[in-house]
């Protein structure tokens, strides 16, 4: 199931990877770049990194439905905690994982709708190869994780996964992970 979150810097967050500050009033942490040559990762000037990889979230979500995923479904609402477990791109397929990328605005931006989409190798009966959803345009100050959580067999697809969110017709952020062939 694809996911967004705004995470509410109020909250006293706790990201556990050993590259990362600490949040404070406002996310003053020195902006990541998520620009590798290897694996195309990118991020437009007006947003930050705050990491990507295999995620744990606790917070309050809803499911919205209606929405242009394999499920019909997108997890929205507020995180509380937002623990980034694994950076290293590559996902285990197990049912229960969650991956993606959080991010937050640098700089002020008008609230311009955002789409996000993922692209990923053919899955379900019809090999569907992109899931879409909006994401409402976090304020100056919080931020936002763009992810998906492994929830059915038929999603456990292994090869590149890769995000990208888009404010208009401008590309924000595109991050590539690898999902791992299910063991067994």
């Amino acid at each position: 199931m694809c996911g967004i979150s705004v995470v509410q810097p109020s909250f006293g967050l706790l990201f556990k990877t050993a590259a990362w500050g600490a949040l404070t009033g406002v996310l003053a942490l020195a902006q990541t770049t998520l620009i590798h040559a290897d694996t195309q990762n990118f991020l437009h000037p007006n947003y930050g990194s705050l990491g990507a990889g295999v995620v744990v979230t606790t917070g309050n979500v809803e499911i919205v439905t209606d929405q242009d995923t394999i499920d019909g479904e997108v997890l929205s609402g507020v995180a509380t905690t937002l623990d980034v477990v694994d950076d290293s791109g590559l996902v285990p397929a197990q049912i229960g994982t969650s991956f993606g990328v959080i991010l937050y605005i640098t700089m002020p931006t008008e609230p311009v709708p955002l789409l996000a989409t993922v692209t990923h190798p053919p899955m379900g009966p019809e090999g569907r190869l992109m899931q879409t959803w909006p994401v409402r345009t976090p304020q100056l100050g919080t931020a936002v994780y763009i992810g998906y959580t492994l929830e059915e067999a038929l999603e456990l697809v292994p090869g590149n996964w890769t995000f990208r969110l888009y404010q208009g017709p401008t590309q924000i952020m595109e991050h590539s992970f690898e999902v791992l062939p299910p063991e067994g």
